[in-house]
């Protein structure tokens, strides 16, 4: 279950590549109730852990500094949009501004993200799968999803969503961020 850390289109490709052998994964099931979850509390999530990502200086991936101003630079900070976030309109100080405003409302979203997951935790079939058929392209995509939350301190997973994490963070020995969350 390595796929999990994948984004679910790459997950798609290498799954579907039939010189790996067969499919082992269901597809999405359509998860409209999910997927409406997701973007009704895509902006609370992105205030909250973006700004986390970059300076926790414990992700490799943000190890440097061009690497850290690249993720600023390529994620817009909710209510502006992307084009004019990623031209040169706002200098790198004023984005690095309006991550610091972001953190700086953390309790704020942090309320909002803790009841946004006590609305999820019914939609979640088991800690095996989100859906009833299975482990699909559902799972994979609410796992990366649900792992990036786990940089936010404070976050509070109701017990059927922590099962979840843990069984796909264990399945796909990857680690959730609980570790270094901010």
């Amino acid at each position: 279950m390595v796929y999990a850390c994948l984004s679910p289109w790459i997950v798609k490709k290498i799954d579907e590549d039939t010189r790996l052998g067969p499919s082992i994964l269901k597809e999405a099931t359509d998860r409209s109730d999910i997927k409406a979850w997701q973007k009704k509390n895509a902006d609370t999530f992105r205030e909250l852990q973006r700004p986390r990502y970059v300076v926790t200086g414990l992700l490799p991936e943000f190890a440097f500094e061009s690497a850290r101003d690249t993720f600023i630079k390529n994620h817009q900070m909710p209510g502006f949009e992307k084009a004019d976030w990623k031209s040169d309109a706002y200098s790198m100080e004023f984005r690095k501004q309006k991550y610091q405003e972001a953190m700086d409302k953390t309790p704020i979203h942090l309320a909002a993200a803790n009841e946004a997951l006590k609305e999820l935790e019914p939609m979640i079939h088991s800690a095996q799968h989100c859906s009833p058929h299975g482990v699909s392209y559902d799972d994979i995509d609410l796992f990366a999803r649900l792992r990036s939350i786990t940089i936010i301190k404070g976050i509070q997973m109701p017990p059927k969503v922590a099962a979840y994490m843990e069984y796909f963070s264990k399945a796909a020995d990857i680690p959730l961020y609980t570790g270094m969350a901010l």
